[in-house]
């Protein structure tokens, strides 16, 4: 069986509705495919566009490093974790910018942390409902 992950940053969409479309380059044993357009709604509020905060997923070494960039491409933030993560982006400290949340998981366990999208503090993980 062969996995494939695919990853997408939302950070360079504009204001408004977008159609985001993938496209899967297939296998030697099957066609390549569109998937059907998802519509995804950026708020155009300007504290929401401030954050241009980039998150990143990389495999390296049977770790999985994350990375949090800025407009200028300045790493912020970055943290080894020991299997796959998950980025989640919401505003959940209800400040309008959207929020960073990892999620993986560890010896059985789900783990979870929270970042704040404007400055990159770290946030309870009950505020997010974790």
């Amino acid at each position: 069986m062969i996995t494939q992950d695919a990853y997408f940053t939302s950070s360079t969409l504009g204001a408004g509705e977008n159609a985001i479309t993938a496209h899967y380059l297939g296998t030697p044993f099957g066609n390549p495919r569109f998937s059907p357009p998802v519509l995804e709604v950026v708020n155009g509020s300007p504290a929401l566009l401030a954050a241009e905060l980039t998150t990143s997923v990389i495999r390296k070494s049977r770790k999985f490093l994350v990375r949090v960039t800025d407009a200028t491409r300045a790493v912020l933030l970055s943290r080894k974790f020991p299997s796959k993560v998950h980025v989640q982006r919401q505003d959940v400290n209800g400040d309008g910018v959207l929020d960073i949340i990892l999620q993986w998981h560890q010896n059985g366990k789900r783990r979870r942390l929270a970042f704040s999208g404007l400055d990159l503090t770290s946030l309870p993980t009950a505020l997010a409902g974790l």
